[in-house]
């Protein structure tokens, strides 16, 4: 009986040990608590002291202005900066290179990859797969360069190019 009982009070101060910093920490909330009570009370003494009084007109290094209204018209939101205007902020993802035209002769667009704009780019992919390419559209080519192609739709995409002189 006498080793239940020395485990038994083992156990009791192990428990003991553990609730000391808990019961530490509880005081301290509890203070906290009864100091935030206190200046809840003191607010809400005070609260209709601020509500039925007008705007008050605050001195501020030497010029007056009217304290900020805590009320917004609806519609209306309170701006704290001015307008970020577009394009100002920082730049993302990878800079780009001065645009220059698509290489395909009377094409507007500016090149995206290849010297191509993406519609030629992609057309330009199509050709390489079905190994269509002309060797006038190469890497990087000048720009309005490259006469365009082109596609004969139906069963007729699926023979070769034909060449304008042939």
């Amino acid at each position: 009986m006498s080793l239940d009982r020395a485990l038994r009070e083992l156990i009791r101060d192990e428990i003991r040990a553990e609730l000391e910093p808990l019961k530490a920490q509880l005081g301290r909330l509890e203070t906290t608590l009864a100091e935030l009570s206190s200046v809840r009370e003191l607010a809400s003494r005070l609260s209709p002291l601020f509500l039925s009084a007008p705007p008050a007109v605050l001195p501020l290094k030497g010029k007056t202005t009217a304290a900020p209204s805590s009320r917004r018209l609806e519609g209306h939101p309170r701006r704290t900066q001015p307008a970020a205007v577009p394009g100002s902020g920082p730049a993302r993802g990878r800079p780009r290179a001065p645009t220059r035209p698509c290489a395909i002769v009377g094409c507007e667009h500016p090149s995206r990859t290849k010297g191509y704009c993406a519609t030629h780019y992609q057309k330009r992919r199509l050709l390489t797969r079905t190994e269509r390419l002309p060797e006038a559209w190469k890497d990087d080519a000048a720009p309005q360069s490259v006469p365009d192609v082109v596609l004969p739709r139906g069963r007729a995409a699926h023979h070769p190019l034909q060449t304008p002189d042939a």
